[in-house]
């Protein structure tokens, strides 16, 4: 096979990369505020931007000012970087953002985000005295910036401990690199139990002593594409619905409705960052109507890119959710504690007393 001599060159070239930085040769960079890095191994959806988004509102609930950057993949902007908001105000549109930093921008009340291929100079878009931390979206590879606590999320819904390197596989780079994180946590955990037991052991083997947390996703409700009407999973779980939708692991997706009681009858699934057009649509919403369906249901990032399309306003729903932790005490009070142990520059939040009072 053709794959696996080309995932063997693309290994060479992590490695030497790795090398290149250890050496000093390539140099990370520092902010003058602390950054915490959320990333994954695997190439695709490991849930990191509702991740990023829970991270982001329990910072800014214990007084952080926290700040998103993003690479804004796929986005086509004219400028780099570009501030995508203020934190109060919506500054750019969904194409020159990227579906996942607009979508952050757009959950997110007085947290700004910024997109940028160079995140150092992304960061330096935001005044010094407006951010005391940062949140680097999708950072485990970006090494050219420092980080002071890096966090790995890995996928109990995906294959990973027998998974291979691009392009043989899905792997960004070999697992040895798992020895560089703080934390992993298994995101998802709520769809196999028994998976994510097999990736906690897995984990350990290669970082025997780091912490390993669970996370699952938790349902808000369906909203209605283009309105803020909003129905709860029980109000419509007698109504049948096509799922829609252009992710990183849309199995995870349709997991998730089942287990929520939707009844889905049909599945029309894209790549993730797919450019919907108007025929795809139409065709499942065709499909609605021949399968006495009550509409098309899709997720919170791929609403950014079909809100621009024309549509019937009550046959479009988006599945609501949010990211919440098994062992949320336990996960917070270790990040309280590393917080405390990084050389603040007083620049964070801390009472007097060194002491973070979660709310």
């Amino acid at each position: 096979m053709i794959l696996k001599p080309l995932s063997r060159l693309y290994e060479g070239g992590v490695r030497f990369r790795w090398m290149l930085y250890r050496r000093k040769v390539l140099k990370s960079q520092r902010l003058e505020s602390p950054v915490i890095s959320v990333g994954n191994l695997s190439a695709g959806g490991t849930g990191k931007t509702p991740f990023v988004a829970m991270l982001a509102e329990y910072l800014q609930s214990q007084s952080f000012r926290p700040v998103i950057l993003s690479r804004g993949y796929r986005g086509r902007r004219n400028r780099e970087p570009l501030l995508v908001s203020d934190g109060e105000n919506l500054l750019t549109t969904p194409d020159a953002a990227g579906d996942e930093p607009f979508l952050l921008a757009s959950e997110l009340k007085g947290i700004p985000v910024v997109v940028g291929k160079n995140r150092v100079s992304a960061a330096r878009l935001i005044p010094v005295d407006k951010a005391t931390i940062f949140l680097l979206d999708d950072g485990f590879q970006h090494l050219a910036l420092e980080r002071d606590i890096d966090l790995l999320l890995v996928d109990a819904s995906a294959p990973f401990e027998e998974d291979r390197l691009i392009p043989e596989g899905r792997l960004r780079e070999p697992f040895e690199a798992i020895q560089r994180t703080d934390a992993a946590v298994i995101t998802r955990a709520h769809l196999d139990a028994a998976a994510a037991t097999r990736i906690e052991r897995f984990i350990r083997i290669w970082s025997p002593r780091i912490p390993v947390f669970r996370s699952y996703t938790l349902s808000r409700g369906l909203k209605r594409l283009g309105s803020d009407r909003q129905h709860s999973v029980d109000s419509m779980k007698d109504q049948r619905f096509i799922a829609f939708a252009g992710i990183g692991n849309p199995a995870a997706f349709l997991k998730d409705l089942k287990q929520a009681g939707l009844s889905i009858t049909r599945s029309y699934l894209f790549r993730d960052h797919h450019a919907f057009q108007q025929d795809e649509i139409e065709t499942a919403l065709n499909a609605c109507s021949e399968l006495n369906a009550a509409g098309v249901i899709t997720t919170t990032k791929d609403a950014v890119r079909l809100q621009k399309l024309p549509f019937p306003p009550d046959k479009v729903f988006v599945y609501m959710t949010r990211t919440a932790m098994y062992e949320e005490e336990a996960f917070f009070a270790w990040l309280d504690d590393r917080l405390r142990s990084i050389d603040l520059r007083g620049v964070l939040p801390f009472e007097t007393d060194n002491q973070v009072t979660r709310q």
